[in-house]
C-alpha cells in the first residue's frame, strides 16, 4: 500500500511516516507540508492512503482532502 504523509510538523511527519513504513507492504511514496502541497503530491503519486493533519496552513486537511477525491 502506498501512502502519502502530510502535516505541516516536520517531526510529527517523520513520526507518522516511520511508524506506517514500518509495517509489512506499506510504503510512504511521498510527504507534504501543508494543504496545497498534499494535493499537488496526492494528483502526481495517485498513493492509495493519503494521512492528512486537519489543521495546516495554506488549504486545511479538510478542504485538500475534499480537493483529492474531486481529483
Amino acid at each position: 500500500m502506498r501512502i502519502l504523509v502530510a502535516d505541516d510538523h516536520p517531526s510529527v511527519r517523520r513520526y507518522v511516516c516511520r511508524v506506517l513504513a514500518a509495517e509489512e507492504g506499506w510504503q510512504i511514496c511521498g510527504e507534504a507540508s501543508d494543504g496545497r502541497d498534499a494535493v499537488e503530491k496526492a494528483i502526481e503519486l495517485r498513493p492509495d492512503v493519503v494521512v492528512i493533519d486537519l489543521s495546516m496552513p495554506e488549504l486545511n486537511g479538510l478542504d485538500a482532502t475534499r480537493l483529492i477525491l474531486e481529483k
